[in-house]
């Protein structure tokens, strides 16, 4: 499973409903073409693995994050890269304030 990979999934962080509505879902509706797609979200593993996989991956990491405690992330400002026919727009979180480590892992998590 660790060697497989898949365009079709991805660990994200889905920001709450409250948090998007109105101006960023204005701003995603007039320049995403993807917006219909997918909502608002934050890739943190692409690609991951393939959909027969997920269960799995969603109990490895359920188990390995369990004792991380939550935390608050600031996003303070934005920044792109391009790609050969595209760019991607993104927000970088401040650094002044870092979350705690997770615990060392028994195994990998899927990628």
């Amino acid at each position: 499973m660790e060697s497989e990979k898949a365009v079709t999934t991805a660990v994200v962080v889905m920001p709450p409903q409250d948090l998007v509505a109105g101006v960023l879902e204005d701003f995603r509706r007039a320049n995403d073409k993807a917006f219909a797609r997918w909502p608002p979200h934050i890739n943190l593993l692409f690609p991951f693995v393939p959909e027969i996989h997920l269960d799995r991956a969603a109990e490895r990491a359920a188990g390995a994050l369990a004792a991380v405690a939550p935390f608050e992330v600031t996003l303070e400002q934005f920044g792109h890269f391009t790609h050969s026919r595209s760019s991607t727009l993104f927000v970088e979180p401040s650094t002044s304030v870092r979350p705690p480590p997770p615990p060392p892992l028994e195994s990998p998590l899927p990628r």
